[in-house]
């Protein structure tokens, strides 16, 4: 059976929300947005030490990733920099901004390419 656009993205979402990883190498700031790079910098503003994105998601939840990490929150969205939340972001192929982030109608458009090309098989 075909993908639909609302199978994808639901119908009233015009934006993608991504996870973000951005880090100090300290902390690790565990948040949500749409616009990842934009968040990067209105965090570094208020921030002495220099900032890094370690990865973005636009497949996990804010939620599930702050009760995965719950043992190491330091504080709100804060957690302690440890390798098993690199890891984790890794392994869930979080992407580096640059590499993670396309329009919506683009990423829509290559999975409904790919879903055709596989059914016509």
């Amino acid at each position: 059976m075909p993908l639909k656009y609302k199978d994808v993205i639901p119908i009233n979402s015009d934006k993608i929300i991504y996870v973000y990883f951005i880090s100090d190498g300290t902390a690790i700031k565990i948040g949500k947005t749409d616009n990842p790079k934009g968040r990067l910098q209105s965090l570094q503003v208020g921030n002495p030490r220099e900032l890094f994105l370690l990865g973005t998601s636009p497949l996990l939840t804010e939620e599930e990733v702050h009760t995965l990490f719950k043992n190491i929150r330091i504080r709100g969205e804060w957690f302690e920099y440890q390798q098993t939340i690199v890891d984790y972001c890794q392994n869930n192929k979080t992407k580096h901004y640059e590499l993670s982030i396309k329009p919506q109608k683009e990423l829509i458009q290559m999975i409904l390419d790919l879903e055709g090309k596989c059914s016509a098989r």
